[in-house]
């Protein structure tokens, strides 16, 4: 069996990240509202989960492919997931099939555009 990808190894893209989530970021629970400890979740005692609800606002972001992850069922289900790391050194993993990641950053605007219009008319997504 051969997967195709539509990135490479070592390529640089632009994803579509919610700056906002990223600025207004909680240090403990990095945005989640919630910590887990021993497989147990609780309400982040620094934010009281306040940090999970900030307002979205998407902008592209250039990153470089670092890692690729591929994964295909018996019923001929494929799966991709790229992995980089963020402005802040932290790694991320994204899904090919989340329509995040694009190969020049004018395809990755009109995306982010077109999430903020969806956030600014349905509420946060």
């Amino acid at each position: 069996m051969q997967i195709n990808t539509r990135f490479n190894i070592g390529q640089e893209l632009y994803v579509c990240t919610d700056i906002a989530a990223k600025q207004n970021q909680c240090s403990i629970c990095h945005g989640y509202g919630k910590v887990t400890i021993k497989y147990e979740s609780f309400i982040c005692p620094k934010c009281q989960g306040a940090s999970a609800h900030q307002p979205k606002e998407y902008k592209p972001e250039k990153i470089r492919v670092h890692k690729i992850r591929t994964s295909a069922s018996t019923g001929g289900n494929v799966s991709v997931k790229y992995t980089y790391f963020d402005d802040m050194g932290k790694k991320r993993n994204i899904a090919e099939s989340k329509n995040l990641l694009f190969a020049t950053q004018e395809e990755a605007e009109a995306r982010c555009n077109e999430l903020n219009k969806e956030v600014r008319d349905n509420g946060n997504r």
